[in-house]
């Protein structure tokens, strides 16, 4: 994976956080994660461990909000409820966004066909 796409996966965060501040290091622009608001300390520890499974696992086509909530210990409808609540956008929305940030990326490399980029971030 590249430096941009790493760095677009590092900007998931839950809705309503205040976008990454940027600094410039070495002449390339670096984001950085912000710290937690007083919203992301209140949320639900599955919520936490919901966005870090979108992060580590959004290339796998197969993931789903019944897979994630089987991990964390939640019913499919609490973790949807509590992930629309705390970030609000719903689980589905959090995982496309972490696709696009990185496909996104990824469109940087002229290598890389569509297709290739697609399969990449879990469209197959």
């Amino acid at each position: 994976m590249t430096l941009a796409a790493l760095s677009a996966l590092s900007a998931l965060r839950p809705r309503g956080d205040a976008p990454p501040p940027e600094e410039k290091e070495g002449g390339k622009r670096l984001r950085l994660q912000p710290a937690p608001t007083q919203a992301t300390i209140r949320s639900h520890p599955a919520i936490g461990q919901a966005i870090e499974i979108i992060r580590r696992e959004f290339a796998d086509s197969s993931l789903t909000l019944q897979r994630v909530a089987r991990r964390v210990g939640l019913s499919p409808g609490q973790l949807g409820r509590r992930f629309r609540r705390d970030t609000g956008a719903g689980f589905s929305r959090q995982l496309m966004d972490a696709r696009m940030d990185v496909a996104a990326a990824l469109l940087q490399d002229p290598c890389l066909s569509i297709k290739q980029i697609s399969a990449r971030v879990g469209y197959e």
